[in-house]
């Protein structure tokens, strides 16, 4: 998400954090979320895996990692808590 001349920049990604984590809270289920926030299209570039380092990728093993504690630790057991 490049930010522009307006709040919606802001918004959208106070937003989605506060989304995903009430998501979290209301079904006990662990969620991860992932937003490249960038001023430019070259932060953007950086950030999607040229200087540093792709930050999506890095959000989406996070996810992984999260998923597979989750079922560690339920169990395999969906929506049941140990």
């Amino acid at each position: 998400m490049l930010r522009g001349q307006t709040r919606h920049f802001e918004c959208v990604a106070q937003e989605l954090t506060r989304g995903i984590s009430q998501a979290a809270l209301e079904t006990g289920v662990p969620m991860a979320t992932g937003v490249i926030t960038a001023d430019t299209l070259e932060q953007a570039m950086d950030r999607a895996g040229l200087k540093s380092g792709n930050k999506g990728r890095d959000a989406a093993l996070a996810a992984l990692e999260l998923a597979g504690l989750d079922e560690t630790l339920t169990g395999g057991r969906k929506g049941k808590r140990s």
